[in-house]
């Protein structure tokens, strides 16, 4: 009853608000809206009312780090905060309610309603992990267990940063004011939760090596170069994985055809469904360039539109899968119209028709203005569609440019941010394909053969986790071999004899076992007073090269042994001979 009295019912209810939010958020939310125009309000409505479930987590973390739970009063804690994250939010659950009442029907409430929905009332919320280093290094924390906990920060897009008003800090945060003051969490005015993140973190990494050099530099840091540039002593790039049993041609059944790089006839009938699919000419001799992106500024469709009309000039077909901002969108529905036939445009997020991009398509275009590591590259060679991407971030450290001259190279790439050094790849890639079709196969096959796979980069993780827990990596291999090794020793009764022979005076025991002569009778010994070795000696030769390494291994321990006392070295001489190792003794002696 002692430990039920100390609980806080009223944090426990809380911690189970903020689960059953968070869970609705990523499960129900989604098929609510699709079953109707009731059910769809109502989702609406919960959906906007369980975004407050992450702040409200963060909230009742750092109450729960930063004081003592019998002290801290639940309505002092939270009478603060939690009005400035529900009154928005139930004030914006009432203008979209109010919106969809006016709106004609339930599909034309989604199309206009979704995108008001991911308009940023407030700052967006998911920066909040980053104040997980930061409670951790605050003079207030209550338990020294939570001192001992270290942190790996890992940046996947230093573009977003967290930034919230000065307020916050106290207010939602439940933080004291000196962190702003002494500018480790303030930035340009503001609350930077990714700023205080990276100085209060024991080590950050970044998702590729490039990137996390990139991220030293302005341009790409978004005012946080300098303090990338300080902790550059902690800062390291380890490139992201990819799940190599769900994307492998061999078995994946979303494409029509499966494949392997032993056997590629498959790619190309898929090559003819993706065609037939989107509306495309039937033409298996004329590559197929595939884009699955968000249509946004930093892929680089900058350069698409720039260059499209010169792109079409050249006998290839192109495919692109996504949705983002208005004016990409209207431009490549207006390009897809203009070149009917040739050209295919799905404003959509689909797996399927993604797989389908990646396993029908030849080539695949991603001409990133930016881009931390990127996992569509890693995707389209695992499916053998030849990469084209810019080197940056992840594009630079996944992709290696073609080299005729010696055969290399698993992709096409281009270093300037311009639509001519584009093109320019662009009609290499596509000329290689019609004119030199063994080079282009073995390209792809090159591409294929490369491990993206998250166990390459698990041991790079590791070595950063041993480095900051300062625990050895790998792990001695020592204790695994006496495990491993155990059941054979258990037949050797040395390390149970030597106890008995301590207690005993050593002194008469050793000139017995120094003399040649009582072999003999140390075997009759053996063979009439212990049967039990002779049923283990059987299965010893089975076990015979196991037997020989760990004897060579043990035999410097012997020694050193025998060097500090004569005690342990008569029962080695006794139990070596049972495992038939005595040949290989003499010479020592």
């Amino acid at each position: 009853m002692s430990a039920l009295s100390r609980r806080r019912w009223d944090y426990d209810l809380l911690r189970v608000a903020s689960m059953v939010g968070v869970v609705y958020l990523h499960t129900a939310a989604g098929a609510l809206r699709q079953l109707g125009t009731p059910l769809w309000h109502f989702s609406n409505l919960l959906s906007s009312l369980a975004t407050a479930a992450v702040p409200l987590f963060f909230m009742l973390s750092g109450a729960l780090l930063l004081s003592h739970p019998r002290t801290a009063e639940l309505g002092t804690l939270f009478r603060r905060r939690l009005p400035k994250v529900l009154i928005p939010l139930l004030a914006w659950s009432g203008v979209v309610i109010a919106l969809a009442g006016v709106l004609s029907g339930p599909q034309a409430a989604l199309d206009k309603l979704i995108p008001l929905l991911n308009t940023p009332v407030m700052v967006p919320y998911w920066f909040l992990y980053a104040l997980v280093p930061i409670y951790l290094k605050d003079d207030s924390v209550r338990e020294e267990r939570f001192r001992s906990i270290r942190t790996v920060l890992s940046i996947h897009n230093i573009e977003y940063q967290g930034r919230y008003g000065r307020q916050t800090l106290g207010d939602l945060f439940g933080l004291d004011h000196g962190w702003a003051d002494d500018g480790t969490i303030l930035m340009d005015g503001d609350v930077n939760l990714l700023k205080g993140a990276i100085l209060c973190a024991d080590a950050v990494n970044a998702v590729s090596p490039t990137y996390a050099n990139e991220l030293k530099m302005p341009y790409f840091a978004h005012r946080l170069d300098g303090i990338m540039r300080r902790c550059g002593y902690k800062l390291s790039g380890v490139l992201n994985g990819i799940d190599v049993k769900r994307y492998d041609p061999a078995a994946d059944p979303h494409i029509a055809v499966n494949y392997s790089a032993a056997d590629m006839a498959g790619k190309q009938a898929d090559k003819a469904e993706l065609q037939k699919l989107m509306g495309l000419r039937q033409e298996p001799y004329v590559p197929i360039v595939g884009i699955v992106s968000r249509l946004v500024s930093h892929k680089g469709l900058d350069l698409v539109c720039e260059v499209l009309h010169d792109m079409m000039e050249l006998p290839l077909q192109m495919v692109i899968l996504g949705k983002g901002d208005r004016k990409y969108e209207e431009f490549f529905q207006w390009a897809a119209q203009q070149y009917s036939g040739r050209m295919a445009v799905r404003l959509d997020y689909n797996e399927e028709l993604s797989m389908a991009i990646y396993a029908g398509a030849d080539l695949f275009l991603m001409p990133s203005k930016s881009e931390p590591c990127g996992l569509s590259q890693m995707i389209a060679m695992r499916y053998g569609t030849v990469p084209i991407v810019r080197e940056t971030g992840g594009l630079k450290d996944t992709v290696s440019p073609y080299e005729s001259w010696r055969d290399a190279g698993n992709g096409f790439t281009f270093a300037n941010y311009a639509g001519s050094d584009m093109l320019y790849v662009i009609r290499e890639a596509v000329y290689l394909y019609k004119d030199y079709p063994d080079a282009f196969a073995r390209l792809r096959a090159r591409a294929m053969a490369c491990d993206f796979s998250w166990a390459r980069s698990a041991g790079e993780y590791l070595h950063i986790y041993s480095t900051v827990t300062g625990q050895p990596w790998p792990p001695a291999e020592e204790p695994v071999r006496t495990e491993e090794s155990a059941p054979a020793e258990e037949s050797a009764p040395a390390e149970e004899t030597a106890p008995a022979e301590e207690t005993a005076p050593a002194e008469a025991a050793e000139p017995a076992s120094d003399e040649p002569a009582p072999q003999p009778t140390a075997e009759a010994a053996q063979s009439s007073a212990e049967p039990a070795a002779e049923e283990a000696a059987p299965a010893a030769p089975e076990k015979k090269p196991a037997a020989r390494k760990r004897t060579a291994a043990k035999k410097p321990a012997a020694k050193k042994t025998a060097a500090k006392s004569g005690r342990r070295t008569p029962a080695k001489k006794e139990t070596k001979p049972k495992k038939g190792t005595a040949g290989k003794q003499e010479p020592a002696e």
